[in-house]
């Protein structure tokens, strides 16, 4: 019995120093809206990177998106739109590596404001945004992109003009820092700021893994089982 009891108190140990390393691990997840898949690097990341893929208009959702090495993480997503249109090619950045990702883009077309949602992030943590923005073929190049992060305005706009073929703060891209709320999300405001429509081709979301409780709370419960069968059987105490 001693050496159970000793076996479940180095699991319960063993537990909470995991649960430290793993809260203090960052995950970068890419979201990615094409028809075409895409890996590779947005203006963070590397050359493999894997890629959420959505491409459903109005809206989509999805449970567990994966991080940038492919492994699946607690975090969810979710976005209403106005549209979707994804292109064959578009001005500046075909034929690069970057065309899979800068093609495709849901969007505003300045009827209202329009949401995307992370949750089960960790509350009032530090998370860095990156959202692309970038129009097709076609597109007005003089739209604009305004976002509001949990309530915080980025204080900038985008000229989503097509023919920019590197990324550019400001212009095709905006980047801030956010904290997650109380309960692990960061709920972001999209509107066009002009009577044109505001693409979205991309988001990176770079910020620390969700701890995994549930680890801890078996080990616990382990060891709260084994001292109470020992008090059931009359065995001596352990001296701890």
């Amino acid at each position: 019995m001693r050496k159970i009891f000793y076996l479940l108190l180095s699991l319960v140990v063993m537990a909470v120093l995991s649960t430290s390393l793993h809260a203090a691990t960052v995950d970068l997840i890419n979201i990615n809206f094409n028809l075409r898949p895409y890996v590779g690097a947005g203006v963070i990341g590397s050359a493999g990177d894997k890629w959420n893929q959505f491409f459903l208009e109005p809206t989509d959702s999805r449970s567990g998106l994966i991080n940038s090495a492919n492994a699946i993480t607690t975090v969810d997503f979710s976005y209403n739109s106005d549209g979707f249109d994804s292109h064959s090619t578009v001005s500046g950045f075909s034929p690069t590596t970057y065309a899979n990702m800068m093609t495709g883009h849901m969007y505003n077309d300045n009827s209202g404001t329009n949401t995307m949602t992370f949750s089960n992030l960790v509350a009032n943590q530090s998370y860095e945004l990156f959202v692309y923005s970038q129009g097709g073929i076609g597109e007005d190049q003089s739209a604009l992109l305004q976002l509001t992060v949990n309530g915080n305005a980025l204080n900038q706009t985008i000229a989503s003009n097509y023919n920019q073929s590197s990324f550019v703060s400001g212009q095709n891209y905006l980047s801030g820092s956010f904290l997650a709320d109380n309960n692990g999300v960061i709920n972001i405001n999209y509107i066009a700021t002009t009577a044109s429509q505001a693409p979205i081709n991309a988001i990176q979301l770079r910020g620390p893994t969700p701890e995994p409780a549930s680890l801890v709370l078996l080990g616990v419960g382990g060891l709260l089982g084994a001292i109470r069968l020992r008090k059931r059987s009359g065995e001596p105490s352990l001296g701890v």
